[in-house]
């Protein structure tokens, strides 16, 4: 009786390691594509008296047609969750 709650045990244990890994794999690939989506990139702001280049979000855009500055609150809140 001992054996087969041992085994059970066992059995268990590895399949909570494949989940475990195929869980991260899955989530690997959704944060790659989240990243394929928001890059930066290069932006011309107009200022009263200026032009200046700032980075933003190729992924975010607003409502009125503006851009997020780069990061944007996507990528700063993966940023956050892996650190």
């Amino acid at each position: 009786m001992r054996e087969k709650k041992q085994l059970y045990e066992e059995v268990e244990r590895l399949y909570t390691q494949v989940l475990i890994a195929k869980s991260r794999s899955i989530l690997e690939e959704a944060i790659k594509d989240v990243l394929t989506i928001h890059k930066p990139i290069d932006a011309a702001m107009y200022g009263p008296r200026n032009i200046h280049k700032v980075q933003v979000c190729t992924g975010c855009g607003q409502d009125d047609g503006n851009w997020n500055k780069w990061p944007c609150p996507t990528i700063r809140a993966i940023q956050e969750a892996l650190t």
